[in-house]
């Protein structure tokens, strides 16, 4: 009977070891999720902020289709855009 319960009580241990692996890695994964949500909408307002300096009249539609934008890579592309183009209107195309 002892021998039973050392065996019970060793698959616990088990299961309590890989529950807490689960939420370790459950927990990590939203640690990531919440730093590139964060990593996107500071590059959000950085590129909105970016052409408010360049130039001073930004369509609000222009605004609002940046802040529409959840593709990092996406922000990315069009922070460089901000900062290389002639006019507002070259932004939008």
């Amino acid at each position: 009977m002892d021998e039973e319960w050392d065996d019970v009580s060793n698959i616990l241990f088990e299961v309590e070891k890989m529950a807490k692996s689960m939420a370790d890695v459950l927990r990590e994964e939203g640690r990531e999720e919440g730093r590139e949500e964060g990593e996107t909408r500071t590059t959000r307002e950085n590129i909105i902020k970016l052409l408010h300096i360049r130039f001073d009249d930004v369509p609000e539609v222009v605004t609002q289709k940046v802040k529409r934008i959840r593709s990092l890579s996406r922000l990315n592309s069009l922070f460089e855009k901000a900062a290389t183009i002639d006019t507002i209107d070259d932004f939008d195309e």
